[in-house]
């Protein structure tokens, strides 16, 4: 009869050790450490946009041609800067690599990183071509919302560098600095002859993105 008590006063403090449960503190959540910063000479006039400054910010697409004739999608990438208050924007276009979207939406991490490190080997880094087609493309817009390009008859020079890869909970990034020079044009349609004419030319010069790509 002696040992209910102690098989009472066992059973009274089981649940007290139950419920002594470890706390579990949530995984914080990474996020990439990404920068972006233009500067350069535009038409005589030194322009530079930071970061969150009159409302500029990192500009990163993946954008595809689809040629009818072969039914191959061409993928390129664009990156720069833009606001969401101010017209003005640059961007710079690297182009092209061959995939299919309704097989993988975004290439592969490694297709990803080779493709773009690719323009930062002066032994694999392609020329100026029009809308980055297997080529660097340049493309700026003004105050008045006019979209200029480069053009392959007229080619500038840049080099890609400072290339690292980072992800996180939301993506996988390069980033990247393009130090760049270029003459860009926008163009009109002349529907009586079927061909494109110069409306306006714009020259940058010492131009510097600093930015990052982002794996659609």
């Amino acid at each position: 009869m002696k040992k209910l008590p102690i098989i009472a006063a066992t059973l009274a403090f089981l649940p007290f050790v139950a419920c002594n449960k470890p706390e579990v503190v949530p995984t914080p959540t990474e996020k990439a450490e990404l920068n972006t910063h233009f500067i350069g000479t535009i038409n005589g006039t030194q322009i530079e946009w930071t970061k969150n400054v009159s409302g500029y910010a990192n500009y990163s697409s993946l954008e595809y041609y689809l040629d009818t004739n072969t039914n191959v999608y061409y993928y390129k990438y664009y990156g720069g800067m833009k606001s969401d208050t101010d017209p003005k924007m640059v961007r710079v276009g690297l182009g092209s690599f061959i995939a299919d979207p309704t097989v993988q939406a975004a290439p592969s991490i490694e297709k990803f990183k080779s493709f773009i490190q690719s323009y930062a080997d002066p032994n694999t880094a392609p020329e100026f071509k029009n809308n980055a087609f297997f080529g660097f493309e340049v493309q700026y817009r003004d105050a008045a919302g006019d979209l200029f390009k480069s053009d392959t008859t007229v080619p500038g020079s840049y080099v890609m560098k400072d290339l690292k890869y980072s992800e996180d909970v939301n993506g996988d990034y390069m980033s990247y600095t393009c130090e760049f020079e270029a003459t860009v044009f926008h163009k009109r349609r002349d529907t009586v002859n079927n061909i494109d004419t110069i409306n306006k030319m714009a020259v940058i010069q010492n131009a510097v993105l600093k930015g990052w790509f982002r794996r659609e």
